[in-house]
């Protein structure tokens, strides 16, 4: 299993294949628990300390995540193509990971755009810890929105600069999500099965009635 950045990007095929063939199980559990040590970890930096309880469940649903998303590919790809996809659950396990590793990206984007902006980043950590649910967080400050600008002393070129920055990062984020919703997921299911693009996608789409949900709740905890 190679795990190069600019591959990963440039070259999900290439990648996908390799790593269907040199499958690492190893490297592929650490990759699904990246995204539960960067909670922690910006959790911790933000002030709202650490829940091991909160924690356990975090890493406990990527990993049921990640095995379930796998197991509907296997289902659907071995319907296919029974003959080349026998025996390639531990390459699906490790293709799939990569998921994980998108969110870890999305994540250290998100935070680093929130912390280049300190002033911002204070006000949402403080209205965050008003509340555990972040609907009512952002009820919260659409209430009080002019005594806590003030109260951080944030300014209209403040809010522009952050809007110029979390604007970009969204261009970004976007592709990102592509590949972390579809690209993978879809390549992986065109290289177990050896079919068509058009036959390949619409696997993806019946098999995306399970795996984009599942993704939606457990992944990225919308």
């Amino acid at each position: 299993m190679e795990i190069n950045p600019i591959n990963i990007f440039i070259k999900p095929k290439k990648t996908i294949e390799k790593t269907i063939s040199k499958p690492d199980f190893k490297i592929s559990f650490l990759i699904i628990l990246s995204p539960t040590i960067l909670y922690t970890m910006f959790g911790l930096f933000a002030g709202f300390g650490f829940d091991l309880l909160d924690t356990i469940k975090h890493g406990a649903a990527s990993y049921f995540a990640w095995i379930i998303i796998s197991a509907v590919i296997y289902f659907f790809a071995f319907m296919v193509n029974s003959k080349d996809v026998k025996g390639k659950f531990y390459g699906i396990l490790s293709a799939i990971s990569f998921v994980w590793l998108f969110l870890a990206i999305i994540m250290c984007i998100s935070f680093v755009v929130l912390y280049s902006s300190p002033k911002i980043f204070a006000m949402i950590t403080e209205v965050k810890k008003q509340s555990a649910s972040l609907p009512y967080a952002y009820n919260i400050f659409d209430e009080n929105a002019g005594a806590i600008l003030q109260k951080h002393g944030i300014t209209e070129s403040d809010l522009s600069d952050f809007s110029n920055k979390a604007f970009l990062a969204s261009l970004l984020l976007i592709v990102i999500l592509v590949y972390m919703l579809f690209v993978y997921p879809f390549l992986t299911i065109k290289q177990l099965t050896k079919a068509t693009y058009p036959k390949s996608l619409l696997i993806y789409l019946l098999s995306g009635l399970l795996i984009v949900p599942i993704i939606v709740a457990f992944v990225l905890h919308l």
